[in-house]
């Protein structure tokens, strides 16, 4: 929510040193090289470990030793589960979007596509009584299925696709020498360009040219008036590209059967991420690497379940908080041990630990071979 001049300086501080630690969202960090990052905090679970592992990553590029610590609990399953069905809004719901979307730039049946628009998602919503959240997630259904794309990027790259074909582009160079040079270099450093839009430099195309970047960005708006490619200059703001036509709700075609194995897919990214936090005895490093494909033996060492697992004896410190909360509970209701230990968020081990102790020492007792509860 803050102003873009803002944005820019609170992140030169940080860059600089000047700052030292940044609380954002996860789109923060995208594309910056900060070598020195210490730590990454995920306040919030992420929805898949693909995410978690790219936002870890951001710590510890200089070499030296970073932690990620990742904050969970039993609340961040309920809130990862329901975020299955937010991102994956009705099919009806996705077309009453399409349809506010096309009817806020004003484009008529058959009309718009191509057209680059300027977006502001809080703008929209307002506009048509929309809840924020759904109308995101349908947009990115409605990108999924090629009708628009939607460039929610902080400093989105340019982007750039040929129209016409091969054969008419070797013609038109063929007749216009003084777009020859540029034409073979995009052709020469990008691939894709006849099929889809394609993340461009033009800082880098103008290095290679050894000419000024604005040259370089005049000769692609040119090509583009020409309607030889489709280029879409650097912006900091998000935008709304259609990709087709404007359709009608007959004609929007959503493939109910792409869409289910999409969200039986996120599904599958959810369990993941939950069974990485709520696993105790497997060590992190392991679960990544398999994950990911790679299968290893060999532990970290480092990561909290390695480091508990070497810890033979629970501290008093411990202890005592875990006493503590067990006692409290079992104060004010009954409990059985597999109720207590959903109830605490401390480790299954460490709280069965206490338990065990307790019982030893008399301080607890087991009621109808079930029910715990303190001794008087």
């Amino acid at each position: 929510g803050l102003g873009q001049d803002m944005r820019e300086a609170k992140e030169r501080s940080w860059k600089s040193g000047k700052t030292e630690i940044i609380v954002a969202t996860n789109a923060f960090g995208m594309g910056i090289d900060k070598a020195d990052v210490r730590f990454v905090v995920h306040m919030d679970t992420p929805d898949s470990l693909e995410s978690y592992f790219q936002e870890a990553g951001r710590g510890g590029r200089d070499g030296k030793t970073a932690y990620s610590v990742l904050l969970y609990n039993n609340s961040d399953k309920l809130r990862l589960t329901k975020l299955l069905k937010t991102r994956f809004p009705e099919i009806d719901t996705v077309k009453k979007v399409y349809q506010a979307l096309c009817n806020y730039y004003q484009l008529i049946i058959g009309g718009g596509k191509g057209q680059i628009f300027d977006f502001t998602i809080s703008n929209f919503v307002s506009k048509y009584n929309l809840n924020t959240i759904t109308a995101y997630n349908c947009l990115k259904v409605l990108q999924k299925e090629g009708y628009i794309e939607l460039t929610d990027e902080i400093n989105s790259p340019s982007r750039l696709y040929f129209i016409i074909k091969r054969q008419a582009l070797y013609e038109f160079q063929v007749a216009n020498a003084d777009f020859d040079v540029i034409i073979k270099l995009l052709l020469r450093s990008y691939t894709g360009l006849f099929t889809d839009y394609i993340k461009i430099d033009e800082f880098f195309l103008a290095s290679k040219l050894k000419v000024n970047p604005d040259f370089v960005i005049e000769i692609l708006k040119n090509l583009n008036r020409l309607k030889i490619i489709s280029y879409i200059p650097r912006r900091k703001k998000p935008q709304i590209i259609f990709i087709s036509e404007r359709l009608d709700n007959k004609s929007l075609y959503i493939s109910r059967k792409r869409y289910e194995e999409r969200k039986e897919t996120y599904k599958s990214r959810i369990n993941s991420v939950i069974k990485y936090c709520t696993e105790e005895s497997v060590c992190r490093s392991r679960i990544l690497l398999s994950y990911f494909g790679e299968k290893t033996e060999k532990s970290c060492d480092k990561c909290d379940v390695c480091r508990q697992s070497g810890d033979k004896i629970i501290s008093k410190y411990e202890f005592d908080i875990i006493s503590e909360a067990i006692k409290d509970r079992l104060r004010k209701s009954q409990y059985s041990v597999e109720d207590l230990i959903g109830e605490l968020t401390f480790s299954e081990k460490k709280v069965l630990n206490v338990i065990q102790t307790l019982l030893d020492s008399g301080i607890l007792t087991i009621r109808n071979n079930h029910f715990l509860s303190i001794k008087s």
